[in-house]
């Protein structure tokens, strides 16, 4: 499975400014890779117990539409770039269908899913300083 890397401040915005679009992308990515970065249980708890495997897989691989806007360091963009790879090349047994707490948690106790799981938990303290960022930016658009 493959998804493009194209953002969503490419198509009609419907006159959203780009730079909120970009740090309202930022911040549902942070928190599936805060949600990838827990245990199995925790992870389907947090996803709704219905198909995580493949909601997580999709959620880090559209992380790709963060790459190459200039607000991130090359370090951060490999990451994000490296982590979507990463999902991308998960088996299809890692990414099977489940519906219910127990399936989604034998689903993602595939061994696949460790490494992503510590790249995740890596990938959180290094996104932190982009994180306060968009903390501020939003804060700074409700007053």
């Amino acid at each position: 499975m493959s998804f493009g890397s194209k953002s969503q401040d490419t198509v009609d915005s419907g006159g959203i400014d780009p730079e909120e679009i970009y740090h309202n992308d930022f911040h549902y990515y942070v928190l599936a890779v805060r949600r990838l970065a827990l245990e199995p249980d925790a992870q389907c708890r947090a996803e709704g117990d219905y198909n995580v495997a493949q909601e997580l897989q999709y959620e880090i691989i559209i992380g790709r539409c963060l790459i190459g806007k200039g607000k991130l360091t090359a370090v951060e963009e490999k990451a994000i770039g490296d982590l979507a790879a990463a999902a991308d090349a998960l088996p299809k047994d890692a990414l099977l269908f489940a519906n219910g707490h127990a399936p989604n948690v034998e689903v993602m106790r595939n061994p696949a899913w460790a490494p992503l799981r510590l790249a995740a938990a890596t990938l959180i303290p290094l996104l932190e300083p982009r994180a306060v960022e968009s903390r501020v930016y939003f804060s700074r658009a409700q007053t």
